[in-house]
């Protein structure tokens, strides 16, 4: 049963990963060979392509495995109460109650994991930002002996952005202690 869960998955996941793809590559090109010739006069058509490749490889390497992981906490979920229905139907008593609890705590939590995400974006854009600025520019930076000035920026940057990670990861870790 096993074995055939785990087949089930994997196949499920190529087939959806596949599909995605396909479809995101098949509508972004028919989206950029009929869009007018105004557009990419108006536009740096290397930054859209550099955009959709960016966008495409997040679609070919990222959405698979979040589906798998959705995939497999289904999957345990279903054969934990599979089990547990056969071998103890009492548990239902314990379950249905954890399952308002939990529903009551998410909603509790939501609020503050969407800010808390929020301020994750709000302080990794200015560090992304001064990375690539640093990397394309450091030759002059070591030229003109910046070297220590562009490392301190960048660990400031670091720290405000390790904050809310930690905050985010405190959060999760207080929300899975309550159930």
């Amino acid at each position: 049963g096993s074995s055939l869960c785990i087949l089930l998955r994997a196949t499920l996941l190529v087939t959806a990963g596949y599909k995605t793809a396909t479809e995101l590559f098949h509508k972004m090109h028919h989206c950029i060979f009929r869009s007018p010739m105004s557009f990419f006069d108006s536009t740096p058509s290397g930054r859209i392509m550099s955009r959709a490749s960016t966008d495409q490889s997040a679609v070919d390497l990222e959405l698979p495995y979040q589906f798998g992981s959705v995939a497999i906490t289904v999957i345990q979920l279903i054969g934990i109460i599979g089990v547990m229905s056969q071998v103890s139907w009492l548990v239902f008593l314990v379950f249905i109650p954890v399952v308002a609890a939990s529903i009551w705590y998410q909603r509790y939590y939501i609020a503050a994991a969407r800010e808390l995400s929020r301020l994750v974006g709000v302080c990794k854009a200015p560090l992304i930002q001064h990375f690539s600025e640093t990397i394309s520019g450091a030759t002059t930076i070591r030229s003109f002996s910046q070297e220590f000035r562009f490392r301190s920026d960048n660990m400031r940057l670091s720290d405000g952005y390790s904050r809310p990670k930690f905050y985010t990861a405190g959060a999760m870790e207080w929300l899975c202690f309550r159930l």
